[in-house]
């Protein structure tokens, strides 16, 4: 067990999401809405500011191979970030929310995609950076590629609820 001091605030208790390490540099997301970053291996951790106006609450933080300081962060809203400057600046990969998408899509026959159950559960990157996420509610799922504006949805073919993929 290890403590992070920049992850204490008087009565706030954050529930870290998401973990991810390329090398000694490594990030941390959770809830409420927090983004910690460290260069050293997790010895000393560094708060980043985020903005109040990110579209739902981080879930997943991917460390990027390559060259120091890069990383994609996800939002439970389907938001996804890139940064290759640790944090100082963001680069929005989508256009729209989950709820955007699925209000856009809900005639193109998406069942259970109502505007009521817009947020992701889990949500999993390819080495490829490629993305699939499933809906709280388990009822549908989302891919999105590098390129693409948009998360695109899926029907799942039985009823059966689903609970994570990768």
């Amino acid at each position: 067990e290890r403590q992070v001091p920049q992850a204490e605030d008087e009565g706030i208790n954050y529930r870290f999401n998401s973990i991810s390490f390329a090398g000694k540099e490594g990030w941390i997301v959770g809830k409420p809405a927090i983004l910690l970053h460290t260069s050293d291996g997790g010895v000393s951790w560094e708060r980043i500011p985020l903005s109040a106006k990110l579209p739902g609450a981080p879930l997943t933080i991917y460390a990027l191979p390559g060259e120091p300081g890069q990383a994609e962060m996800v939002t439970d809203q389907g938001a996804i970030y890139a940064t290759s400057n640790t944090g100082y600046n963001w680069t929005a990969a989508v256009q729209e929310t989950v709820d955007a998408t699925l209000n856009r899509t809900v005639s193109s026959g998406i069942s259970g995609a109502s505007y009521y159950e817009g947020f992701f559960s889990t949500v999993k990157r390819s080495e490829t950076g490629e993305y699939v996420a499933v809906s709280s509610r388990g009822n549908f799922y989302m891919t999105w590629a590098p390129g693409q504006t948009y998360w695109f949805p899926h029907n799942r073919p039985t009823a059966r609820r689903v609970q994570s993929m990768g």
